[in-house]
């Protein structure tokens, strides 16, 4: 099997997981995201990637919410639900 040493071999949904993932750890906190592990990605529209994270058996609250541009990539919306 390769190893996947740089981004251009990474498929556009693990892109989109390492920018929100890196994203929301510059906001909130690496201890915060590492506890909402794994990050799950869906396409929402042909324009537009939903990355939520997930709560842990037994947890209540809420987890982060990024939004990402399919074409650019880009951040357009992050939040995080309590």
């Amino acid at each position: 099997m390769a190893c996947k040493s740089n981004n251009a071999q990474l498929s556009e949904e693990e892109k989109v997981l390492m920018i929100a993932k890196d994203t929301a750890i510059k906001v909130y906190g690496k201890r915060i995201i590492q506890g909402e592990l794994p990050l799950v990605a869906t396409k929402k529209n042909d324009s537009l990637w939903v990355v939520e994270g997930t709560m842990p058996d037994g947890f209540v609250g809420g987890t982060v919410y990024v939004e990402i541009l399919r074409d650019s990539l880009k951040v357009v919306r992050m939040t995080h639900y309590k």
